[in-house]
């Protein structure tokens, strides 16, 4: 997603998710709690957008939009995908246990 100055990130995750998950529609929004970019904000020249982060409220939902984004048309013709963010330590306590 692009960024632009003064937006609404938080009402786009919403409007993607819907979009992603429209059967869920009314509810999505309402579990969706924090959303926020990644780093600190590009250079106008600049093309890359910076990550985004969403927190669900309910894991249901939030493995529900993790599922069905996977091979999301709507996804995939805007260049947009869902990936899982993790920390430094987790990685390093992941490894351990393998």
């Amino acid at each position: 997603m692009s960024e632009v100055e003064n937006e609404d990130v938080r009402g786009e995750a919403i409007r993607i998710c819907q979009d992603v998950m429209p059967a869920e529609k009314n509810k999505v929004g309402d579990t969706i709690d924090v959303v926020h970019r990644l780093g600190k904000k590009q250079q106008q020249n600049d093309s890359r957008a910076m990550g985004i982060i969403t927190l669900f409220t309910a894991r249901f939902y939030r493995d529900a939009v993790w599922k069905v984004a996977r091979k999301n048309a709507f996804l995939q013709s805007h260049g947009m995908r869902f990936a899982l963010h993790i920390s430094p330590e987790d990685i390093e306590r992941r490894n351990q246990l393998a």
